[in-house]
Order: C-alpha cells, then structure tokens, then sequence
C-alpha cells in the first residue's frame, strides 16, 4: 500500500507511510477503492497540490 501512495503522490514513502496506513485501513488494501478513495480525499480537499512547492499535501 506504502509503495502505492507513494507512486500515486510521487513522494517519500516516509512522507507517504502515515497516509498509506490510513488509506489501507480504509480500502482494505483494494486498488480500485485506493484509486477511489484518494480522488474523494483530492475532491473534498483533503488532499490537494501545491503548486508552489510542486507536492502532495493533506490533512491526516
């Protein structure tokens, strides 16, 4: 799951191990309800891009 998110935010997977646990608690470990759910996180703003920084950020 770790290297999933962290392919899917292209970012550390130190940076991405807090979020990928709570996607997997969440999924169950399902690709198509991971790729589902971190559209609903980026849709509801929970999980957005910067621009400026050119990086993932979120809200656990």
């Amino acid at each position: 799951m770790a290297e999933l998110v962290t392919d899917a935010l292209r970012c550390q997977p130190s940076c991405a191990a807090p979020l990928a646990e709570i996607v997997h608690k969440k999924t169950s470990g399902n690709p198509f309800f991971v790729t589902q759910f971190l559209q609903t996180l980026a849709d509801e703003r929970v999980l957005s891009f910067d621009l400026g920084a050119l990086r993932w950020n979120w809200d656990l």
